[in-house]
């Protein structure tokens, strides 16, 4: 990979994991009913302005408005607001180590599904090594361990369950636009949230404070808008093999973003789970152990 795409991987997990962030600060002014509508609204009004001006054609046509409805819902409207709410229970950096669950479970979701896509061996170590760290993170502080954190904590895990079922069904996507599928499947997420919005929502009409709508816009346009055409860029420029790196870094980056501005701690058993979550992932991903294999066969 060239110097710029590294560079690009490294922006986008801190967009990424500052989305966490953003969306602690937010909540606790309006519901995740409310936010994720707004999220998904400005963000679909950017990407429709980005594909005019760039000329990109946005596939609105009948026969795709099903397959936008299941994608906005499995891969926006449904996750987003799991993480939402699942963040008035636990901190952004916990959100986050859950969230990168996601390979794990496309793994699995793949091996089911996709005939082309079948699981190696190495991969269901994988897998296994980071459900055992998933298996920590929710036992490990069982002392401590409330109903709401652990609603909390599964709401993280549907959300990266619904991230793998969108990955795997987004394949049917592949010959059109990535950058007017985002618009079309966005637009589509909204609908499915505002009535959901409209009747339990943020009661009252009380203006949230400028930091939380500071927050509000910054996740809609710079963690949602402007993240999937660095995504769709990166993806066209280096595959989606080198692409599935930002899983590895965005649970560094909301974790540290925590700790700075929201002076969130992670406890023993959040490290340990992380830790083998990470050693998953590197044996789901293979692309780190080829590259240390071609390092030790080309010395030996």
């Amino acid at each position: 990979m060239t110097l710029l795409v590294w560079f690009s991987l490294v922006v986008l997990s801190v967009i990424w994991g500052s989305s966490f962030l953003f969306v602690e600060l937010v909540v606790e002014h309006l519901s995740p009913f409310t936010i994720v509508f707004a999220r998904v609204g400005i963000a679909a009004v950017a990407l429709i302005a980005y594909c005019r001006i760039k000329r990109l054609r946005i596939p609105f046509e009948g026969k795709h408005i099903v397959q936008y409805a299941v994608m906005g819902f499995l891969a926006h409207a449904f996750p987003f607001t799991l993480i939402t709410w699942g963040q008035t229970y636990i901190t952004a950096g916990l959100a986050s180590i859950f969230n990168a669950t996601t390979p794990l479970f496309t793994v699995l979701v793949a091996h089911i599904y996709l005939k082309d896509e079948r699981a190696s061996r190495i991969k269901f170590v994988g897998v296994f090594t980071g459900f055992a760290g998933v298996a920590v993170l929710l036992g490990g502080g069982m002392n401590g361990l409330t109903y709401d954190t652990l609603l909390g904590q599964l709401a993280g895990l549907g959300a990266a369950i619904s991230y793998a079922f969108s990955i795997v069904y987004g394949r049917r996507f592949s010959s059109l636009a990535p950058a007017g599928i985002s618009a079309a499947t966005l637009t589509a997420a909204t609908v499915l949230i505002a009535p959901f919005a409209l009747n339990y929502g943020s009661p009252g009409l009380q203006m949230p404070p400028f930091g939380a709508l500071a927050s509000l816009l910054m996740l809609a346009l710079l963690c949602t808008a402007l993240a999937y055409i660095i995504y769709y860029w990166i993806l066209s420029s280096a595959g989606a093999t080198n692409l599935s790196l930002v899983t590895f870094l965005i649970p560094a980056s909301a974790i540290l973003l925590g700790a700075v501005f929201l002076n969130e701690t992670l406890a023993l058993n959040h490290v340990a789970g992380l830790a083998l979550i990470l050693c998953g992932l590197v044996l789901v991903d293979g692309q780190i152990l080829r590259f240390f294999s071609r390092r030790w066969i080309g010395r030996a």
